[in-house]
């Protein structure tokens, strides 16, 4: 079993009672673990969905995307690809 998040660190997003996103890394910063990997588990199962849910809120949506990472590449000098 996981280290459990401390989720005090996210009561401001319910301060203001409205609809929230939240993403990894900010999630990460305010627990100081990450997300759960599986989507099922971490909309039904884990500390985060309960937690929500004894606040009146539910995970409605889990997106995932690709982040683009720039790539340097180095050729020696008189040499070719």
């Amino acid at each position: 079993m996981g280290k459990r998040p401390k989720l005090d660190g996210l009561e401001y997003l319910l301060d203001r009672g409205e609809t929230f996103q939240l993403t990894g890394k900010k999630y990460e910063a305010a627990t100081g673990i990450p997300l759960p990997k599986d989507t099922y588990y971490l909309r039904k199962g884990s500390a985060l969905a309960q937690w929500a849910k004894e606040r009146g809120y539910y995970i409605s949506d889990v997106q995932e995307s690709c982040v683009p990472e720039r790539t340097v590449s180095f050729l020696k000098k008189g040499s070719t690809l």
